[in-house]
C-alpha cells in the first residue's frame, strides 16, 4: 500500500502524521473522511502545595483517527513517544489518559463506546 493509498483509506501510520506540518497543530488535520492526524509535545508539572515544581514529564502526543466506511464510528490511536522526566515523574512514577466525549453541535454529540483500556495508566518508563 503506498502512502497516498494510505492516506485517503485512513490507514495513516505515526510517521506519516508527524511527517504533516499541517496536523501540528492543536486542531490537528482532516484528511478526508477516514484519517484525521495530530502531533504535538505535551508537558505535565508536579506542583507542592506552596506552587514549587516538583517533577514534570514531557512527551510526543501522536493521535490517528479513522473513519469507517458505513457508519458513524471513528476509532483514535493515541501514542507517545520521546518521554522525558524528572523529580517526582521518574520511570516507576504512574501516568494516566483518559479519553473523553466531544463533538458538534454540543460536547454530548460523540461518546467513547469502548472504555475497556479507558483511562489507560501505565509508568512513565512504559
Amino acid at each position: 500500500m503506498n502512502a497516498i493509498h494510505a492516506e485517503t483509506r485512513g490507514s495513516l501510520t505515526k510517521e506519516q502524521c508527524r511527517a504533516r506540518s499541517d496536523a501540528h497543530s492543536a486542531e490537528g488535520k482532516v484528511i478526508n473522511h477516514f484519517s484525521f492526524c495530530r502531533w504535538g509535545y505535551n508537558t505535565a508539572v508536579k506542583l507542592s502545595g506552596q506552587g514549587a515544581v516538583e517533577g514534570m514529564v514531557r512527551f510526543r502526543e501522536t493521535e490517528i483517527g479513522t473513519g469507517s466506511d458505513n457508519m458513524r464510528d471513528a476509532t483514535i490511536e493515541v501514542h507517545t513517544d520521546q518521554v522525558v522526566s524528572s523529580g517526582k515523574f521518574n520511570d516507576s512514577a504512574m501516568m494516566s489518559f483518559e479519553v473523553t466525549r466531544a463533538g458538534w453541535p454540543s460536547a454530548s454529540s460523540c461518546r467513547v463506546t469502548d472504555i475497556s483500556s479507558n483511562p489507560f495508566t501505565t509508568s512513565v518508563g512504559d
